[in-house]
């Protein structure tokens, strides 16, 4: 069973709390949270495709000079209205499903920076047995 699995990325402009959280330097990381983020997913395996959704034009310019060693990554500028503070979540998550063909989305945030690529493949792995009903599973 190898359904195939796009990583949803959203990240928006407008931190209400932590100005330009997702871009400014992060443990002297030059592209911040979102810059560590990408490295990681870099090293997964069970993923079809890595998808940053954002309104954040210095995220797309962070996320551009990855692409030619990550090219399962699609930078999709996403609408407005789909970044206010006040978006509904699910109407974010109907969104989401109209811009993968893939079965199953995981779903992570550049603010958990200590979860590396391995850690999702293991989650990917794990739920992809939970999926499974053939009789050696």
């Amino acid at each position: 069973m190898k359904e195939e699995v796009a990583f949803f990325l959203p990240v928006r402009a407008g931190s209400q709390r932590v100005k330009n959280k997702n871009t400014k330097p992060f443990a002297g990381m030059e592209g911040g949270l979102l810059a560590n983020k990408l490295r990681q997913l870099h090293t997964m395996k069970n993923v079809k495709e890595i998808i940053l959704s954002t309104n954040d034009v210095p995220s797309m310019e962070i996320a551009e000079k990855f692409i030619p060693g990550l090219p399962r990554l699609k930078v999709l500028r996403r609408p407005d209205e789909l970044c206010a503070s006040s978006t509904k979540l699910v109407d974010l998550i109907r969104y989401v499903h109209g811009i993968t063909d893939c079965e199953h989305i995981l779903w992570g945030h550049v603010t958990t920076p200590l979860v590396h690529g391995n850690i999702y493949d293991q989650a990917i792995d794990t739920y992809r047995l939970r999926l499974c009903t053939c009789p050696w599973c």
